[in-house]
Parts: structure tokens; sequence; C-alpha cells
């Protein structure tokens, strides 16, 4: 009997983590609820009363419940809780049970379905994890560290190189964040790649990339969809020249005043239709790293990331990790940022994915 006990207590415990129960109800719980609320609006609420309100919701959140489920599942649960319901009434425990036992069995359906789903997933996170930048040529007197998360299973984070017009000296490094989340996200970063993939082929710098990136973008995009960058060209790893598309801004920490300078460069987000707007205002920088120097590009999701009241980790704590950390190696610092942001966060869950570049002179 015991080792039935202890057997059943591994059950239960064996993955259980900390945090878990507040990841529930902080994280998967509102998620849960938003998902249902989103597909259950209606336009004329604001001509109801409170009470109206609360009824036209609640009614609309179960009409939203039911029709997620298949009919056959739809008719079944509908039946048992009316079944469960009247033999509550009439105490006839032996339809209750039955009843239960159905929603069970449902159940038990639902979470094979998710399974199957999660397999899936698993599979467009190798894919993705794949296409990600893992690690970088090899330059004499520059270091080079890449890391990059999604906040679901897959991401709309992009980080990756390619040798510029097939030449072994001079490579394209791209970090960019293709807005919204997930797998939507995830695809259209696939695709992003694919196009990188053939046009780093045919042009000799950085900024031609990007201008035929946005004209391909432009037509494959559906409106509303955009994508910041930051990009990079290395050659030789000497020398270094930066454009930014709408991104966040670098961070060049100078080891010899001690200091992070923010770098702005123009530039609008790729694939907004901006009839022209964006060959234009596209501005082109040239990066002196000296000894010691660092430079830092990240997505968002590093210093937009909240705590517990909703507080960002905000880009001046990035700063002060780099000035802290700058004698250490590039992959050394980013380690020292996840840390920061994760005692920052704490128990909250992660809202956007996370990428980040470092190069370092030495």
């Amino acid at each position: 009997m015991a080792g039935f006990f202890s057997n059943l207590y591994k059950l239960y415990t064996s993955d259980l983590k900390d945090g878990d129960v507040a990841r529930l109800i902080r994280s998967e719980a509102p998620e849960v609820y938003q998902f249902y609320l989103d597909s259950a609006k209606r336009d004329d609420y604001k001509k109801m009363s409170q009470g109206q309100r609360k009824f036209a919701l609640l009614k609309e959140l179960v009409y939203t419940f039911l029709r997620k489920l298949s009919p056959v599942r739809r008719i079944a649960f509908s039946l048992a809780f009316v079944i469960f319901f009247y033999a509550s009434m009439m105490n006839m425990w032996f339809w209750g049970v039955l009843s239960f036992l159905t929603v069970v069995l449902l159940l038990v359906f639902e979470v094979a379905e998710k399974l199957s789903a999660t397999n899936e997933l698993d599979i467009a996170k190798n894919i993705q994890e794949e296409l990600t930048m893992t690690e970088s040529p090899v330059y004499e007197g520059l270091q080079v560290a890449a890391y990059s998360k999604p906040a679901k299973v897959v991401g709309g984070d992009f980080l990756n190189y390619f040798p510029l017009n097939s030449s072994q000296k001079k490579h394209f490094y791209l970090l960019g964040d293709i807005s919204g989340k997930g797998m939507l996200a995830a695809l259209y970063m696939v695709r992003v790649h694919s196009v990188l993939t053939y046009l780093t082929k045919n042009q000799h710098s950085a900024k031609d990339v990007l201008k035929e990136l946005n004209k391909v973008l432009n037509s494959i995009f559906k409106p509303g969809l955009f994508f910041t960058a930051a990009a990079l060209e290395v050659e030789d790893g000497e020398k270094i020249k930066a454009i930014r598309a709408g991104h966040t801004p670098l961070l060049h920490f100078c080891a010899e005043s001690g200091e992070v300078k923010q770098l702005k460069p123009n530039g609008i987000g790729i694939g907004m239709r901006d009839k022209g707007v964006f060959d234009k205002t596209l501005e082109e920088i040239e990066i002196d790293l000296k000894v010691n120097d660092i430079l830092f590009i990240y997505s968002d999701g590093v210093n937009e990331a909240v705590d517990e009241v909703n507080k960002e980790f905000g880009i001046a704590r990035i700063e002060k990790n780099l000035i802290k950390n700058a004698d250490k190696s590039p992959d050394e610092i980013i380690k020292s940022i996840l840390k920061s942001v994760n005692n920052f966060t704490y128990n909250v869950p992660m809202r956007d994915d996370i990428t980040i570049l470092v190069l370092k002179r030495t």
C-alpha cells in the first residue's frame, strides 16, 4: 500500500516545477479567458446596462466554448451537463456519475488532440531552431555570441547571418522581430529566412539586402503586419556597418569612456507598404569598435519584460548591466542580462520573444 501511494505521489509531483501554479493563475488562465473573450466580442455591449452586459457576455462565452467543440462532443457535453443537473435535483446519482464519466471521456479526447497538436508544435519548434543562428564565423579580434528564445513554443523573432554575395569575408547579420507572436509570426519568420537566403547571394551590401527585402515583404505580408530589424555588415571582422529598420536602438559600450551610447540610425519598419519612404529614409552608419568595446543588439522582449506591477525592465537596466559586465565575454554578458531579466520579472511569464546579439572587440 505504501508503494502505491508513493507512486501516486510521484505521478502528481515528478514534473511539477516552481511557479507552475502561479503561471496557471497569472498567465494561462487569463490567456484562455482572453481567447474566448476575443471570440465572443459583440458590437452592441455599449447599449446595454451593466447587468445586461454581464449576462450577455456570459452567454456569449458559453456559446463560444460550445462552438469550439466538434458537433458530437458539443452534443455529448450538453447532454451530460443537463443530465447531471437533473440527477442532482432528483437525487439520481447513478445518472449523475454517468454524466460525470461522460465529461471525463470528452476531456480524454481533448487531451489526446492537444498532445497531437503539441507534437506538431515541437516539429515546428525544431525547424525554427534550425533556422536560428547558434554560432557565427570566427573572426580575429572580434567575438560574437547570440541567444534567442520564443515566449511561446515558436515565435516571430529572427536571428541569423549570411555570406554577402557568396563571400567568406563579408557577412550580413540580421536580428528582427515580426509583429505578433506564436505560429503566425513563426511562419512568416520562415518565409523571411527563405527570402534572405536568396537575396544575400545576389547583393553586395546590407543596405541593398534590406531594400530588396522590403520590396518582397510588401507583397507577401498581409496589411498590418510588419518587420522591424537591426542589420550588420561585417567585413573581415574589422569593418562594421549598421542599419536600423524601426528596431530598438543599438547599444555601443565604449571602453575608453566607460559609457553606453544608443545608436539610432534612421529607418522605418519593413513590409509596411511605405510607397518608397523606406528606401529614402534608410540610413547606414559605420561603427568603430575599439579594443574591449561592445555592440549589443536585442529585441524588445528584453527591455519590455515586466515585473509583477507591470513595470518594464527598460533600456537603462541593460546599459547598467553592460557597464558592470564589460570585462566579460559576449556569452557571459548575455547570461548576465538574462539573469537580470529573470530576477526582475520573477514569476511573471515571458510575454514576448527574447533575442540578443553581442559583438565584442578583443
